[in-house]
């Protein structure tokens, strides 16, 4: 339906969600601790409700999406979005009413990104779905990353409550430029209807058979939520990391984004050079780094350690996010009700890792440390687990997974 020359106008609304997305959720957590004083074992438990949330609205969401139409369900999830959001500049005083306006904002969320990940490779040829995808990756990779870089600047300079009325303002935009768009692209299909064809794949790769390819994609599903289960337990945690090295919240923005643009540059790396592509060393070793990283982020008091640790950290996971969609898309696993488990399978990571967290803090508050021993132990559990689906069966295909 929609043609490259077209598209522009998804990554824009793309980008725009990222930001908007990423400024109200990771900084709620700043809202809670500075309204209702909460730390990290409130945080992590209120994160992992909106992976409960986010789970189960995304394997809805996705169905729901191929049912009514992408267009249809971008314009239900932004109106709600910004009509949940907009009524905590009234009700977010009530710490129940924090509670429904997640629970609104999250499900609205849910109907965003299976649908925009669908349309990027809408009736593409072969050749141009990677390139489609590796596009969407950088987009809102740079969205989240410029978002929490000056996120914290926006919170402490406009006010807690810009965290109600600041994204509602940028979801509203988003319904003006695709009503606009919208009408402009109706009125180019309806002088050119002709459908693209499938073209062979112009890689020069060698293509790999379907059990390698379909062993790679359940490694990446392993993967990618237990990335997540990491990356917001992190989140939860920063306001009162933030306070133990003395870092307001403009600081911790400038600081604490270094993962995300290092999750950018890797997105951007990965798109453009394919030498990763089912090479079982290069998840192995990412592996390696989000343990590493994710233990140095939260227990080593030295900063510029910390800096490192979020470079090796970000990379990590954007691999494993990119090998996500590529390697579902490599082997025909497209459309808005595929992209709704890949969201689901995020929004697992997003409750169990926080979920964790927030236990073994309630069971053994007099170790401040347990949750970040519990969740890499539970890490490195799932990185046997990876080993284990790799190892199974790989003489078979020992000549496509060289390491």
């Amino acid at each position: 339906m929609f043609g490259l020359g077209q598209k522009w106008v998804f990554y824009l609304l793309e980008g725009l969600n990222a930001f908007g997305c990423s400024y109200y959720f990771n900084y709620l957590f700043f809202y809670l601790r500075d309204t209702f004083g909460f730390g990290n074992k409130e945080n992590l438990a209120i994160c992992a409700f909106h992976g409960l949330i986010y789970a189960i609205g995304s394997w809805q969401g996705g169905k729901f999406v191929a049912k009514i139409g992408q267009i249809r369900a971008l314009k239900i999830g932004f109106t709600g979005m910004a009509v949940f959001l907009a009524a905590g500049v009234y009700l977010s005083s009530y710490l129940p009413f924090i509670f429904l306006i997640l629970i609104g904002w999250t499900i609205s969320m849910c109907l965003i990104w299976p649908s925009i990940e669908s349309l990027v490779s809408d009736n593409e040829p072969a050749e141009k779905v990677p390139s489609m995808v590796g596009i969407y990756n950088v987009v809102w990779a740079a969205g989240s990353a410029i978002s929490y870089f000056i996120g914290g600047a926006i919170y402490e300079h406009l006010g807690r409550l810009s965290l109600f009325w600041f994204p509602p303002i940028i979801h509203i935009g988003q319904l003006l430029i695709l009503g606009i768009a919208l009408r402009k692209i109706i009125n180019t299909e309806t002088h050119s209807q002709n459908p693209k064809e499938q073209s062979p794949s112009e890689t020069n790769e060698k293509p790999v058979d379907k059990s390698t390819a379909e062993k790679f994609l359940r490694m990446a599903w392993i993967a990618n939520p237990f990335a997540y289960v990491a990356m917001n337990t992190i989140l939860a945690v920063i306001p009162e990391l933030a306070k133990t090295h003395g870092l307001n919240p403009t600081q911790t923005g400038l600081f604490c984004s270094i993962w995300f643009f290092a999750r950018f540059a890797a997105f951007i790396v990965l798109w453009r050079w394919t030498g990763w592509h089912y090479k079982f060393g290069w998840l192995i070793t990412a592996y390696l780094m989000l343990i590493g990283g994710f233990i140095i982020i939260l227990i080593v008091p030295q900063l510029w350690i910390i800096c490192l640790a979020q470079i090796a950290f970000g990379w990590a996971v954007g691999l494993f996010y990119y090998s996500s969609l590529y390697y579902a898309m490599d082997i025909g696993e497209a459309g808005a009700e595929h992209g709704g488990l890949h969201e689901a399978a995020i929004g697992i990571g997003i409750l169990v890792g926080p979920a964790i967290g927030s236990i073994s803090l309630y069971t053994m508050p007099d170790k401040p440390h347990i949750s970040t021993y519990s969740i890499a132990v539970l890490l490195t559990c799932s990185m046997f687990w990876l080993v284990a689906v790799y190892l199974k069966g790989a003489g078979k295909n020992a000549a496509c997974q060289k390491l």
